[in-house]
């Protein structure tokens, strides 16, 4: 989905009975919006291309800049905390061990 300053776009699309996986170019550009928590089945891995953010997973917060890698169980609630050098653009894939239903 998009919201106001945010584009989130699908680079692949798997067809079978179970996903294995979703790979997403994320464009963040508004410092004011207010990030929802996600929390989803599988692993993610993100990796910074541009800008800079604070991005949390529970109750640990993450500073990442371009060329930063993290990864982490999608059960547990997450998403950005701050902006704090836009456009901030990642790779966020997410894998599903076995295929989601």
């Amino acid at each position: 989905g998009t919201r106001r300053g945010h584009s989130y776009e699908l680079l692949a699309y798997d067809q079978g009975p179970k996903k294995r996986f979703e790979p997403f170019l994320i464009t963040l550009d508004d410092q004011s919006e207010v990030f929802p928590r996600f929390q989803h089945e599988g692993v993610e891995f993100i990796y910074m291309l541009a800008g800079r953010l604070e991005y949390r997973h529970g109750s640990n917060v993450y500073p990442l800049e371009a060329g930063d890698a993290l990864s982490f169980d999608g059960n547990v609630p997450h998403g950005p905390e701050r902006l704090l050098k836009v456009p901030i653009r990642f790779l966020s894939i997410i894998h599903y061990e076995g295929g989601s239903p």
